[in-house]
């Protein structure tokens, strides 16, 4: 006695290139709207897993937003240098000058002034000289892990530590950011999660990292190798305008305000959001009424099959379930072939915008929108089965016998 499955899998294989047809188009609208929807998703994220409470970052001129993804996010978007005096400085107290004429030392407004240097890499992943400062902005469960190791070991964060397996007192190979020369460094500790991009972060002491940039033969023609990549600000508000026009007009540096460039990024991303948005739904709907169509015109045939079945004994339900398996195995095909071209094209999409700021480099996991792209796949296979068993409940056994 044959069954519902084994009909649909008939039916399937007889008509190789209908068949063949509908599954490449669904798995084509499902790589698309898989794609830009990934991508939807790592946009929005870039604001959101950010260090809430630092106020200023000064950075090379190279851009607001390239400085706040690579301070917060510890993305490798700057690769030009400050001096460190010009850190030392302003820690130490240099006058701000305000419109009332009024002068006042910079560390009385202050809370906070952290170095940052982007060393090298582990994978994915950037290292970053600091000091004690950094830690005071940490969520930390022990005060133990305050102290940095006396020699070059690291500590990383809780999100590197699972993603790299990493653990306690493993030794691991760093690339170093001049000639990548590879060093060897010991875990000294994990950080706990902070919420933000700098739990992928590889951190170690502020002497070790400029001795690291000395191995590398990294050597800048005024500053040597004193330098650093960002510095963070905890302050008041107040104090921007006279620190903005101290740096940016009287330095080789820039400052931002986290709160405004955050807000700009969230515009760009929003803006671009909005258009992929709308390109998906777009293919989304084209995707359904392709398969809706096509779906109808196969029932179309099936009417004379679908009244003989009926007149030989075989119940409406029988031919119903056969419609749905069908739809289901093109689901389950086309989402398969849509999963594989998807991770694909992500890879090369992910290589190409290498030097840009889309792609999080360690925002490539998949798994979530495998799941995504079954769902789709079967809802659509489904709603396209609709058409069929709409056309053929209708269906009058003696007249399309007659008829056929």
């Amino acid at each position: 006695m044959i069954n519902p499955i084994k009909m649909a899998w008939l039916h399937l294989t007889r008509k190789k290139l209908q068949s063949i047809v509908m599954i490449m188009s669904l798995a084509m609208a499902l790589t698309g709207s898989g794609l830009l929807l990934r991508l939807y998703q790592i946009s929005e994220s870039r604001f959101n897993n950010m260090a809430t409470n630092i106020q200023i970052v000064v950075g090379p001129k190279c851009g607001g937003i390239e400085i706040l993804l690579g301070a917060l996010n510890l993305e490798d978007r700057c690769q030009f240098a400050l001096p460190l005096n010009l850190f030392e400085t302003l820690k130490n107290g240099t006058d701000l000058r305000f419109e009332d004429g009024a002068v006042i030392s910079s560390a009385q407004i202050t809370k906070n002034v952290i170095p940052m240097l982007q060393v090298g890499h582990f994978q994915s992943s950037k290292v970053i000289a600091t000091d004690e400062s950094f830690f005071r902005i940490l969520k930390l469960e022990s005060s133990a892990i305050m102290n940095f190791p006396s020699d070059n070991g690291l500590l990383i964060g809780a999100k590197a530590a699972e993603l790299y397996h990493l653990h306690t007192n493993e030794n691991v190979e760093i690339e170093l950011r001049n000639n990548n020369k590879k060093v060897s460094l010991k875990v000294a500790g994990i950080l706990p999660e902070q919420s933000s991009g700098w739990d992928y972060g590889f951190f170690l002491r502020m002497e070790s990292g400029w001795d690291l940039l000395r191995q590398s033969g990294y050597d800048h023609p005024i500053w040597h190798n004193k330098i650093l990549s960002f510095f963070l600000i905890q302050m008041q508000e107040k104090g921007f305008l006279p620190l903005k026009s101290l740096i940016n007009d009287r330095s080789v540096a820039q400052i931002i305000w986290v709160n405004e460039e955050k807000k700009n990024l969230e515009e760009l991303s929003g803006s671009a959001g909005n258009l992929g948005l709308a390109i998906i739904v777009v293919i989304l709907c084209l995707a359904g009424f392709s398969i809706f169509g096509m779906m109808s015109i196969r029932s179309e045939g099936l009417r004379v099959s679908a009244a003989t079945l009926e007149a030989i004994g075989f119940q409406h339900r029988f031919i119903f379930t056969w419609m749905i398996l069908e739809s289901v195995i093109i689901g389950l095909f086309s989402s398969t072939l849509a999963v594989v071209l998807e991770f694909i094209s992500f890879a090369i999409l992910k290589n190409m915008l290498s030097s840009t700021w889309l792609i999080p480099a360690h925002q490539s996991s998949g798994s979530f929108w495998i799941l995504i792209l079954f769902i789709q796949g079967i809802a659509f296979s489904l709603i396209g089965s609709a058409s069929s068993i709409l056309q053929l409940v209708r269906v009058s056994v003696h007249q399309e016998l007659k008829s056929g």
